[in-house]
């Protein structure tokens, strides 16, 4: 079909050009703009899905904040009724018989039917106060979980913090409010609807709280060895045995005298270990969870077997020079679905 001269199709790909330092040969690479956008996806998926995370983590200990408040108060109110059930002098003005809201309102009632129906009243918020506390344990029981599970968070190399005993010091400071207004039976019914709605919503806390506490157990975190010299970064590079430009690293390459131990990142199951006839030499590949998998390559020696279970920190491998290598050292990725990212991204 005949095109008017001048006018032409806009291009379906992009020419990168690496240009030398020397004379040499100016290179180019042609890539389709569908995988630059794709890749350049799938490179912030991870940052966006962190944050994510550490977004509701956030949000999980604020409502703790104020649970633990509410908790504190249910205590501070136990040891205001215990004084009041242990008062014995009493005036006919003690008697007087307040509204649930705390309005003030007055009736003044004979002084043996007042105390009759002042031993009544607190008899009845005694057992009102034994039920309030008997859901308090069951309160408590799924805050000490999420507690445990965001102290142990807090230990891992993540923009994650939470320190129980601020939250615990704050007691009903964190409250909106402040303490409930009105006479006992009121602020014990306000603490009874306040923790029956936490004992709604703290199964849910605890599942999302194991949900994050099961993805950070997966996702690469930390160095997979102790030594810290890093030779060849993630990205483009000069190859370094032929020299030819333009080779693509998928990891980064960690200088460390053959033997030094390698540890896993991150909890998973061992989906190879062996020889790896494509450059990797002696190879340990562990499949986690969400996607992630991490390859430590170029070892001396393989310390676990395809099927392994491992977790991290674990010693899988100790480091040597086999495969495509130039000298001692680890070579270590890390990828989500089978995609190459930037180790740096992970080693905290």
């Amino acid at each position: 079909m005949y095109k008017p001269k001048g006018k032409h199709e806009q291009s379906n790909r992009v020419t990168i050009m690496l240009v030398p330092d020397s004379a040499a040969k100016i290179r180019h690479i042609s890539l389709p703009k569908q995988l630059i956008v794709i890749t350049g996806v799938l490179l912030l998926l991870p940052i966006i899905s962190i944050s994510f995370f550490l977004i509701h983590a956030s949000s999980l200990e604020n409502r703790l904040d104020l649970t633990a408040a509410q908790l504190a108060e249910a205590i501070a109110e136990n040891s205001r009724l215990q004084s009041i059930s242990e008062s014995s002098a009493k005036t006919p003005d003690d008697y007087n018989d307040y509204d649930s809201a705390g309005s003030g309102n007055v009736q003044v009632i004979p002084p043996q039917q007042g105390a009759d129906v002042e031993h009544k009243r607190l008899d009845e918020l005694e057992q009102s106060l034994a039920v309030l506390l008997a859901k308090n344990e069951i309160v408590e029981s799924f805050k000490q979980d999420v507690f445990d599970i965001f102290e142990r968070l807090d230990t891992l190399d993540i923009p994650f913090s939470f320190n129980l005993d601020e939250i615990l010091q704050s007691g009903g400071e964190v409250a909106a409010g402040g303490p409930y207004p009105g006479m006992p039976d009121y602020v014990i019914s306000e603490l009874d609807r306040s923790i029956t709605q936490s004992i709604r919503e703290m199964p849910a806390i605890k599942a999302y709280s194991e949900f994050l506490e099961n993805y950070f157990d997966s996702r690469p975190i930390g160095w997979p060895i102790d030594e810290r010299l890093v030779d060849s970064e993630f990205g483009w590079r000069t190859d370094p045995i032929t020299g030819a430009l333009g080779e693509r690293h998928d990891g980064i390459d960690i200088n460390s005298p053959v033997g030094t131990n390698v540890y896993a990142t991150a909890d998973g199951e061992v989906i190879f270990a062996g020889w790896n006839d494509g450059g990797y030499g002696f190879l340990v590949i562990v499949e986690h969870a969400f996607g992630y998998t991490t390859y430590y390559a170029h070892n001396s020696a393989l310390l676990v077997s395809e099927g392994n279970l491992v977790t991290r920190g674990q010693i899988i491998a100790l480091s040597g020079n086999t495969g495509r290598s130039t000298g001692p050292h680890l070579h270590y990725e890390v990828r989500i679905n089978g995609i190459p990212q930037n180790p740096r991204l992970y080693l905290g």
